[in-house]
């Protein structure tokens, strides 16, 4: 089966470090195929991944346009998978370090350094890969047809880049990926009750069809400084705090020697304090927004009058009869 990167040769023209021009294709051609199904799919999509295959020998300029695109975060992963396996330098033989006095065996530190690296360049070059989908859409209706182009469009942040104006994610969009995954829960518990459901919904419309509203743009901006830290406050507890999965992590000066440690229970529980801080800030910032301006945000501020008139005099209890 052919591969949006054919040998040996293209990955080091990509990539521009050292990799043995005589590391065997039958050892690296799987590589590939790898990282093109666990990374590359996901991005494309099923039918454009297969069209770009199909045609990989004679490609339009519309595909070749894009085979470019989708080479770089491929290349990238391809290399991490190589470090990781321990086979860089010198192909078969494994992974060396290389200085001038001998070819050793590289240290830990060293490869820690390479993946941290490497992952943050397949990350970046994954994002732009999007950007130029996104912008390109109508030359890639296979693409902007799947599920992969509306991903995380139904969210109010899309992206990492986007994101990271925020919260920073050291730009790692694996993270992200986890990240947003709570997404739902923060809306549900901190942006409906904050903002009524109407207004919530009027968002989503809005913004699957593209007709933001000038107040809208000003209001999203609120919402999602609040989102970015409170987001990352929910999935904290499912990341794996090591280099492999892009997470948090501390380093440590020791005698010349830096090694990744993980984070210690007080580190992460004091980072956990600080994004629940900076998160509810930002969530009375939205509220005082809101209230100040009523006459742009007349949905939200009919939900206040009806939600206040609904209240005891004495108590925050609701009168009424409710249907649970």
């Amino acid at each position: 089966m052919p591969t949006l990167i054919q040998d040996t040769a293209e990955l080091k023209q990509i990539l521009g470090v050292q990799i043995n021009k005589n590391y065997s294709n039958n050892s690296i051609v799987p590589v590939f195929e790898q990282c093109e199904q666990e990374h590359i799919i996901e991005l494309l999509g099923q039918e454009q991944y297969d069209d770009l295959i199909t045609n990989i020998a004679s490609p339009s300029a519309e595909q070749l346009a894009l085979i470019k695109q989708v080479q770089k975060p491929l290349a990238y992963f391809v290399y991490c998978e190589l470090l990781r396996s321990g086979q860089i330098q010198t192909g078969d033989a494994g992974t060396k370090e290389t200085n001038t006095e001998q070819t050793s065996q590289v240290r830990q530190w060293v490869l820690n350094d390479a993946l941290k690296t490497a992952y943050q360049k397949a990350d970046r070059f994954s994002d732009y890969l999007l950007a130029f989908l996104d912008k390109n859409k109508t030359d890639y209706p296979l693409w902007n047809a799947s599920e992969a182009s509306v991903f995380y469009k139904e969210y109010f942040i899309s992206n990492t880049d986007e994101f990271e104006k925020y919260q920073k994610l050291s730009k790692s969009r694996r993270l992200f990926k986890i990240v947003a995954q709570e997404f739902d829960l923060v809306e549900i518990r901190y942006i409906v009750p904050t903002i009524c459901q109407e207004l919530f919904d009027e968002l989503k419309t809005q913004i699957a069809n593209d007709t933001l509203t000038a107040e809208n743009k000003v209001l999203l901006g609120y919402i999602k400084k609040a989102i970015a830290p409170l987001s990352l406050y929910q999935a904290i507890p499912y990341i794996n705090i090591n280099i492999n999965v892009g997470g948090i992590h501390f380093e440590k000066e020791n005698t010349g020697v830096k090694a990744n440690e993980p984070a210690d229970q007080k580190a992460i529980s004091f980072f956990l304090k600080n994004l629940e801080d900076k998160g509810q800030e930002y969530i009375r910032q939205l509220k005082k927004f809101l209230n100040s301006n009523p006459e742009k945000y007349p949905i939200h501020a009919y939900w206040m009058k009806n939600k206040n008139h609904c209240k005891g005099k004495n108590n925050d209890s609701y009168n009424g009869i409710f249907v649970l």
